[in-house]
């Protein structure tokens, strides 16, 4: 297709993910941005170099620099845009606005220069960044407590009692104790609407501002928002990581104002989830760093 090489990983992901689906929506995408683009008034369209599991380009509307958003998973960007503007509007603009926005479709602000937070900062002051990113958002997280478009943190943390004989082979007792902590945690917290995946690559620069982007939108224990940062941009730290990782729990909590202890079991939960994902989705996936992320927090 002209917009996406046969051979990327989204064009990939999409068809093994997405099955027929999928394989329709790659063939009616070139049709789809064009139709968009003529609505909008883009010009000099441009994806994105690697692209996963959406469609992300570069675009001018009226001289102005933007990028344009498309998903093949039906609701899964409507309800990405929905989360997007209830933030932005809640938080006074921490998170990326929405310009324009049609079904499986949205328009965003090109961010610029669009670094993440890792690659400008070192880990302690990376950390108070997304730590205060976190706390905006449970801050004003009123509002959509009861919206039924949205999973929960329980509904994710199902699979660890379907996780594939690869992963319970690789990380044995440690699946049964994500388990109990996940009930555990649940219970008696507050669900709020979280981002999801708030680690350091969904934290980028624009305008001398910190702007969150690209959330999950999942319903759960605030503290749980910690944690998949915990797992990432560990070359941040420069000595020991489990040490490390450790100074990022104390200071997240200091930051946020949720119990160290909370942080850090939601941390051995999550990333342990994570390790089943990734060896549910390919047997031989490397899982060391998570897992000693999560050995240093339990």
């Amino acid at each position: 297709m002209g917009l996406l090489d046969d051979a990327s990983d989204l064009a990939h992901n999409v068809a093994s993910y997405g099955g027929r689906d999928g394989e329709r929506w790659l063939e009616q995408l070139e049709q789809r941005v064009a139709e968009l683009a003529e609505r909008w008034g883009l010009t000099d369209l441009q994806p994105f170099a690697d692209l996963s599991m959406n469609f992300v380009a570069s675009a001018n509307r009226r001289g102005v620099p933007v990028a344009l958003k498309l998903g093949w998973e039906r609701g899964s960007v409507s309800r990405e845009r929905i989360w997007l503007e209830h933030y932005n509007r809640s938080t006074h603009d921490a998170v990326i606005s929405v310009l324009a926005h049609d079904g499986d479709a949205y328009l965003m602000p090109r961010l610029e220069p669009g670094t993440s937070v890792d690659q400008v900062l070192p880990d302690e002051a990376a950390t108070e960044v997304i730590g205060q990113a976190i706390a905006s958002l449970s801050q004003a997280s009123h509002g959509m407590a009861s919206d039924p478009g949205y999973r929960t943190v329980g509904d994710w943390f199902t699979q660890l009692e379907r996780a594939s004989t690869a992963a319970r082979d690789g990380l044995g007792a440690r699946i049964a104790r994500a388990n109990d902590l996940s009930h555990e945690l649940s219970q008696g917290a507050e669900a709020e609407l979280l981002h999801g995946d708030l680690h350091h690559m969904n934290v980028l620069s624009h305008a001398g501002r910190w702007l969150i982007t690209d959330p999950q939108g999942v319903f759960g224990d605030p503290a749980h928002e910690c944690a998949a940062m915990l797992r990432n941009a560990l070359a941040l730290i420069r000595d020991d990581v489990p040490a490390g990782v450790r100074r990022r729990v104390a200071l997240l909590a200091e930051v946020t104002g949720f119990e160290a202890e909370r942080i850090a079991a939601w941390g051995v939960a999550q990333n342990v989830l994570s390790c089943v994902w990734s060896l549910d989705s390919d047997p031989n996936a490397d899982v060391a760093a998570v897992l000693a992320v999560v050995d240093a927090l339990a």
